[in-house]
């Protein structure tokens, strides 16, 4: 699977989480390094390639979210 935002607070929870029932989960991210780490460039919008079949489950980034009401 591949998970974006799996760098932080809660998308590295869901990735170990992904992990440990035994799935393969990759990190798409800008700054991390790592042997399941897709480089992403949002400045080079083909800096980054899928595959179709891959399952992708953003993780929100709850640390800039606007508070709800």
């Amino acid at each position: 699977m591949v998970v974006t935002g799996g760098t932080g607070l809660i998308g590295s929870r869901l990735v170990e989480a992904l992990e440990a029932r035994g799935d393969e989960a990759y990190v798409v991210s800008r700054s991390a390094e790592g042997e399941k780490v897709i480089q992403w460039d949002p400045l080079e919008p083909d800096s980054i390639t899928l595959l179709a079949s891959a399952s992708i489950f953003p993780a929100p980034d709850l640390t800039s979210a606007p508070a709800r009401s």
